[in-house]
């Protein structure tokens, strides 16, 4: 048997939503998975509510890049969400990724807690 995939690059894959919603499918099927790399790739709010479903369910992701991407504040929101019920997760980033300072407040809370 092979080993597990342990980290998925898909940096400037131009995946869009639909692809993201395959990406979210594997990450949800691959346990093993850490490290998370979805920067630039024309994900929205509709890819980063399905990503947010992802993390809920896969604890062993620790680093997520989502930056470079235009999921804004609803997005943003959901993918907080998903993050408060991941304790694993210990690096993010969504550079440039069109959030407000609302999410930036949310998200400073959760850092703080």
């Amino acid at each position: 048997a092979g080993r597990p995939v342990t980290s998925v690059n898909l940096k400037d894959a131009k995946l869009g939503d639909g692809l993201a919603l395959i990406t979210a499918r594997f990450l949800r099927l691959s346990p093993a998975v850490t490290d998370v790399n979805l920067d630039n790739n024309g994900i929205r709010t509709e890819g980063a509510k399905v990503i947010a479903k992802a993390l809920r369910h896969s604890p062993a992701i620790t680093r997520l890049d989502l930056s470079h991407n235009a999921f804004g504040d609803e997005g943003a929101a959901r993918l907080l969400k998903a993050i408060s019920h991941n304790s694993g997760l210990h690096t993010l980033k969504m550079a440039l990724s069109q959030i407000g300072s609302d999410s930036v407040a949310v998200l400073e809370v959760l850092l703080e807690n």
